[in-house]
């Protein structure tokens, strides 16, 4: 583990407890799937020949490209040629050149948008550091733990990694993937942080001002 040349024994026995139940890499899962949302809604993606739709099937469909087990960021990568292909297929102009079209989808901001918040990206540092920030996201994805375990667990700055976390953080990269990436780079459109911002505050409005900026 990359993070393991600095990380320092945990310094409450409670908390290294905690994060050592088998069942605590069980909130691997959740904390990834919360990031997995099939659009349900139908859109119009505009191109300099022709408004193509993506219906709520397309989106499905595409969504259910990847192997399961595939990781997080592959599967992304692998459902956004679905999309493009899907929207290729669609296009009413056979004289459209493919690699044009298929270069002005990815310029689409609305349509990288839409992807972006329905897949974005992820860094498996990230997820595990979110669970010990976001007393929210925990909760949601830990639902076992009680409330003073959560606030135990609770750590600022979240990044400051210990032996405890290292096992975490193993799942949290098998589960992820590659953090870069293709589509990652391509993507644009803030960083994953700033995206899910409003559905950690949907769950809770108080732990982070909406008005607080978060890219780094």
């Amino acid at each position: 583990m990359p993070e393991g040349a600095a990380a320092v024994p945990e310094r409450d026995p409670e908390v290294a407890r905690l994060k050592s139940s088998s069942r605590m890499v069980e909130a691997i899962e959740p904390a990834v799937g919360l990031y997995e949302e099939v659009p349900t809604g139908d859109v119009l993606v505009e191109t300099p020949w022709a408004d193509l739709p993506l219906t709520a099937a397309d989106w499905a469909e595409a969504f259910a490209t990847p192997d399961p087990g595939t990781p997080h960021n592959q599967a992304r990568e692998e459902i956004w040629e679905a999309l493009l292909d899907i929207l290729v297929d669609a296009c009413p102009d056979d004289e459209v050149p493919t690699d044009l079209l298929r270069r002005a989808l990815r310029n689409n901001a609305d349509l990288v948008d839409t992807f972006d918040r329905a897949w974005p990206a992820l860094d498996p540092t990230e997820l595990v550091g979110d669970l010990w920030e976001v007393p929210a996201y925990l909760r949601r994805c830990a639902p076992w733990l009680g409330p003073d375990d959560v606030a135990r667990l609770r750590r600022r700055p979240p990044h400051t990694w210990t032996l405890a976390d290292l096992p975490l953080l193993d799942a949290a990269r098998q589960r992820v993937g590659d953090p870069g990436g293709r589509r990652a780079e391509a993507a644009g459109g803030g960083c994953r942080r700033c995206r899910a911002r409003g559905r950690w505050t949907a769950w809770s409005t108080t732990w982070w001002p909406p008005t607080t900026p978060r890219c780094r």
